[in-house]
């Protein structure tokens, strides 16, 4: 399940927020495996956010996933996300940034998952 968290200093209206989960829900197609009915989003807007120590309207998204996928995916969906976010909160690319972390563990459904290492 992958899990993705948008903070933001830009404020969003709720067509705007909507439109950002279903962006990362359809894309999120992108990694091989990965499914729009199995992710989740959280997006917080109207944060106080600096970048070099003045206040700007940046944004910065988390992505995270069980299991991993190849560094083809990986920059083809930081490429459409970037763009994607900056079409529809109004950010500056400059001030777009996203991390991917890829975990072994996972814990959903009452149990804990861990991908099983092959000798």
């Amino acid at each position: 399940m992958p899990f993705i968290k948008l903070s933001t200093s830009v404020k969003l209206d709720d067509e705007k927020k909507a439109a950002l989960g279903a962006m990362f829900s359809e894309n999120i197609q992108i990694i091989e495996g990965k499914t729009a009915e199995v992710t989740m989003v959280e997006c917080i807007d109207g944060t106080a956010m600096w970048k070099g120590g003045e206040r700007r309207d940046c944004v910065f998204i988390d992505v995270k996933m069980f299991g991993s996928c190849p560094a083809d995916q990986k920059q083809k969906l930081t490429e459409v996300f970037l763009a994607k976010v900056s079409e529809i909160t109004g950010a500056d690319l400059v001030n777009i940034f996203m991390n991917i972390y890829e975990s072994e563990t996972w814990g959903s459904r009452g149990a804990y998952r861990v991908i099983a290492k092959t000798p």
